[in-house]
């Protein structure tokens, strides 16, 4: 029996939040995620190539690496970090009350923290940005790099294959543009798969995907898939996974003055939280993990795979960069070998059965309550812009390019979830309604409509998907992602 094989897939994605407002989802969500996970994870792997440690992939969405290189959300981000360093200093200096010592202790530690990542990033921005970084190691062979869908649609849901197909392309092109590298795997957005799926990814040249269902790695289609193990997810990803342990910080507890969060998790009673106890819950966490694989392969035929959204490693889990620093050793200790993910499907051969989606319910989590009516009036947007697209009347081309984006836009599965999942519904909300009530204006056959609509479509996209009617309409031996 040969060594056990795992591949680590983090899926990095945010929803189009610049523009959005700042409080308290909008673009505080954005500057928070990119400075707690984004730059902490590229630092983490930057340090883990240093020692000689290779083999985790990592999927970016299109939407994601704009706002990365947006030279206004760059400003902006480091604009936030300043402040974060001001918010520490005043809980060193300024804070009263419980735990006073434990507590400017903490604020000293933020401070180190803070000004170290924006030490990092200032560097970084003038490098290239996040985009940069991640490219540089994956051409330096330490990480691979994957695309995704443009605006990260949950593609059982989208209507026409039309738009389908262009989702899966756009994303193609723009990881080119962007990355300087055709990807060789895309991430399906919340590991959607309807049948079909395979043969777009496989006209676009995609040679590897991820899919959540029964069975060991193996092959649909054309395409060579990997298979998330739910069991291994859990255990990093789940209301009893590590993360949960009272050694680490607590997401919600929040300081009223200074917004830091300075406790560890709890149940009623939340102690002041201990980075040095935390720290070394983390790697006993790492070694338990890389246990779990080498005993979860040893009844296993073929490769596993781990697949996670990288907000959970440092975001939401405070302590997940550290974890992965870890992990990669302690892989190596028990005698895993960490593939990136399109090598590690090359040594499946088994038999699967994918799902819909990686939730136990199905498509529930994106069709629940109102949320089913969205996909219904993105359904006719679409069906809107191809019957205006083969119309010699009606809205000017540039009109009809603005609306492709926002119906695009309006595609994204974020929205949904928020609302199902009342989690910032009143944003999600708002964010589908803005893109589908552009789309329509700007479908309008009155020129009345379609003016404000213009401008204001405009400022909410940004130009951003480049170009989208290229990949409703032109044929794939034009687009140049073939071979």
């Amino acid at each position: 029996m040969g060594r056990p094989i795992l591949a680590i897939l983090l899926h990095t994605h945010l929803p189009l939040l610049r523009g959005t407002g700042t409080w308290p989802v909008g673009e505080e969500w954005l500057y928070q995620a990119m400075a707690e996970s984004h730059l902490r994870v590229l630092i983490t792997l930057e340090e883990l190539a240093r020692a000689g440690y290779r083999g985790v992939t990592v999927a970016i969405s299109p939407v994601l690496a704009e706002q990365w290189a947006d030279p206004a959300v760059l400003r902006s981000f480091l604009y936030w970090l300043g402040q974060a360093i001001l918010r520490a200093e005043r809980h060193t200096s300024e804070y009263r009350g419980e735990y006073e010592e434990q507590e400017r202790a903490l604020g000293a530690f933020y401070h180190r923290l803070y000004s170290s990542l924006a030490e990092e990033a200032a560097a970084l921005v003038r490098e290239g940005g996040l985009v940069a970084g991640f490219a540089s190691l994956a051409r330096d062979g330490a990480v691979e790099l994957w695309s995704e869908p443009l605006t990260h649609p949950f593609l059982p849901l989208l209507t026409t294959t039309p738009f389908r197909r262009a989702q899966v392309l756009g994303g193609v092109v723009h990881h080119l543009l962007a990355f300087g590298a055709r990807p060789r795997g895309i991430w399906l957005p919340e590991c959607g798969y309807t049948p079909g799926v395979e043969e777009l990814l496989a006209e676009a040249g995609v040679e590897v995907t991820c899919l959540a269902g029964e069975g060991r790695a193996g092959q649909v289609g054309g395409v060579k898939a990997l298979v998330e193990s739910r069991e291994l997810r859990e255990l990093v990803w789940s209301p009893r996974g590590y993360p949960s342990s009272p050694a680490y910080r607590d997401f919600w507890m929040a300081d009223s003055y200074t917004g830091l969060k300075t406790r560890a998790i709890g149940s009623g009673y939340h102690p002041p939280y201990d980075p040095g106890k935390a720290l070394a819950k983390v790697e006993e966490d790492a070694r338990s993990f890389a246990r779990a694989v080498r005993e979860r392969a040893e009844a296993w035929r073929g490769p596993l795979t781990l697949a996670l959204d990288t907000e959970l490693l440092g975001h939401w889990w405070f302590e997940g960069p550290y974890f992965l620093r870890h992990l990669l050793p302690a892989l190596e200790e028990e005698d895993v070998l960490l593939l990136h993910a399109s090598e590690a499907a090359e040594c499946g051969r088994g038999a699967l059965r994918a799902a819909p989606s990686w939730a136990e319910e199905g498509l529930a989590p994106w069709l629940e309550g109102e949320a089913g009516a969205f996909w219904e009036e993105v359904g006719d947007l679409e069906k809107g812009l191809l019957q205006a697209l083969q119309s010699s009347q009606g809205a000017p081309a540039e009109d009809l390019e603005e609306a492709c984006r926002q119906i695009m836009l309006a595609q994204a599965s974020d929205w949904a979830f928020m609302v199902t999942r009342g989690r910032a519904a009143e944003f999600g909300r708002a964010r589908f309604r803005t893109h589908a009530r552009l789309a329509r204006d700007l479908l309008s056959t009155d020129p009345a409509r379609r003016s404000p609509a213009r401008e204001e479509a405009a400022r909410t996209s940004r130009g951003f998907p480049r170009h989208p009617l290229s990949h409703l309409q032109a044929p794939l031996e034009r687009r140049g992602v073939q071979g």
